[in-house]
């Protein structure tokens, strides 16, 4: 049960962190992409990667870098 758990949780975390990224696709979309990097940019030193943890939320620094293409 302690592996099927294992893999669900890295489906669903990898739903999760794809999820955030259309989010910020909309927020550009929308003409908001100065706005969430600039959100971003505040949360940007608080969101501190940690190897080996598993997060279903994508890194602050990968969403900004994303956004600024």
């Amino acid at each position: 049960a302690n592996i099927h758990l294992q893999l669900l949780g890295r489906s669903w975390a990898q739903f999760w962190r794809q999820r955030d990224f259309i989010a910020d696709d909309y927020a550009v979309k929308l003409g908001q992409a100065d706005s969430l990097m600039g959100i971003l940019e505040i949360y940007r030193h608080i969101d501190v990667a940690q190897p080996y943890l598993l997060t279903n939320r994508p890194y602050t620094a990968e969403r900004l870098d994303r956004l600024k293409g």
